[in-house]
């Protein structure tokens, strides 16, 4: 399912939310079971675009307005308990439709806590992503390569927003916050996946071609090819092409939050890039 495809089934959530709700209303009123073919549900529908857009594609907006929109979503939330079967036996909300209620309030939250470095929980990580629980932890199963770090709290299991950052990183379809003219949130630099999402992530919000940040910050062909095999995640011996200076320069030119830091721990990646790209060479050629 695309970011598209969320926000959409999202919306329509929405839409029948308010139809449910309307309906249920006609029938304690009335008496009527019948079906409402229109029901006036822009305002939640427009929470819900808003929200998800925020969730799914990293489109922030006013902190008001994302405060609100959060409001809204749980109230959505604490609506979905209530009973929307009539007596005729027809549901005015289908489970998908309180599904797709749900993981929207729990994307919207995990993001809007991940931008202020707070901890989210398993479900919010895994509605942010677009993927099952059941991978979340999966991921976080410690017997797994690179496992994704977890604290409890009591009935709770939560990821701190570092550590969601980073696994979320090495994700292509993750799409970082977009903070107006700041561009999209600056994660720790943990490894190649990361740092090849981040790098690519910042260079497409600068609008640039890999030609033309090449042309920018005069790259030879070599370190243009070696660019190019950070942005694909498979950096091996390119640590020569880019010391700490030239990581600095490119994050300079992309606008990132704290180039210094972003120059550390890219080097830091890169070298045990170059470590085992030397260790693969001379145990496979020996002298």
């Amino acid at each position: 399912m695309t970011n598209q495809d969320r926000i959409d089934t999202a919306t329509q959530a929405a839409a029948s939310l308010v139809r449910a709700v309307a309906e249920v209303g006609q029938f304690l009123t009335t008496g009527s079971t019948q079906t409402l073919s229109e029901c006036d549900s822009s305002f939640l529908e427009r929470v819900a675009s808003t929200m998800a857009d925020f969730a799914w594609n990293g489109k922030a907006r006013a902190q008001n307005e994302l405060e609100e929109g959060l409001t809204e979503l749980a109230v959505a939330v604490e609506l979905l308990s209530a009973n929307f079967t009539l007596p005729d036996g027809s549901d005015c909300l289908s489970p998908d439709e309180k599904e797709a209620i749900q993981r929207l309030s729990n994307a919207a939250t995990a993001r809007w806590e991940l931008d202020r470095g707070e901890p989210i929980r398993v479900e919010q990580l895994a509605a942010l992503a677009g993927v099952s629980e059941k991978t979340v932890r999966t991921a976080t199963n410690p017997k797994s390569a690179n496992p994704l770090p977890v604290t409890k709290s009591g009935y709770w299991t939560f990821i701190e927003a570092e550590d969601a950052l980073a696994w979320l990183g090495r994700r292509k379809d993750f799409t970082p916050t977009h903070l107006g003219a700041q561009g999209p949130q600056q994660p720790q630099i943990t490894d190649a996946a990361v740092l090849g999402t981040t790098c690519q992530n910042w260079r497409e919000t600068a609008d640039l071609s890999l030609d033309q940040l090449a042309h920018a910050l005069q790259w030879g062909p070599e370190q243009a090819l070696a660019y190019s095999g950070i942005e694909s995640q498979a950096p091996g011996n390119v640590i020569a092409e880019f010391p700490p200076q030239a990581l600095q320069q490119l994050a300079l030119h992309l606008d990132l939050p704290d180039p210094a830091a972003f120059a550390r721990e890219a080097y830091a990646v890169l070298a045990l890039a170059h470590a085992a790209a030397l260790s693969a060479t001379q145990i496979n050629h020996p002298a």
